[in-house]
């Protein structure tokens, strides 16, 4: 058997390294993309966030420190008003100001 030239061997051990190369900056640039997209995700949830902060600051003089379940029906009322939000209360068999008719 003849022996490998030295251009040969030279040729296979760069075309070698080559390709390893290529595929470490491969899974470099991929673990750096997704590390950057989830900085920026992140970024964005926080931005987020803080803007709902902003929007609830802005009601802390209601009163409602705490969320509130809803407040069980009773007494056959369909609706119960809260005065906070001045509505009234609709009770089963009377006519509201929009079925009555204005003549």
């Amino acid at each position: 058997m003849k022996p490998v030239s030295l251009s040969m061997r030279l040729g296979l051990t760069v075309s070698i390294l080559g390709a390893l190369l290529v595929v470490f900056l491969a899974v470099l640039a991929f673990f750096a993309l997704t590390h950057e997209l989830d900085k920026l995700a992140k970024n964005s949830l926080i931005n987020k966030m803080e803007q709902v902060e902003h929007s609830l600051s802005l009601y802390d003089d209601c009163g409602f420190h705490a969320i509130r379940p809803p407040s069980p029906l009773s007494s056959g009322q369909a609706f119960q008003g809260h005065l906070a939000t001045c509505s009234t209360a609709i009770r089963p068999g009377s006519r509201s100001a929009a079925t009555q008719g204005w003549h």
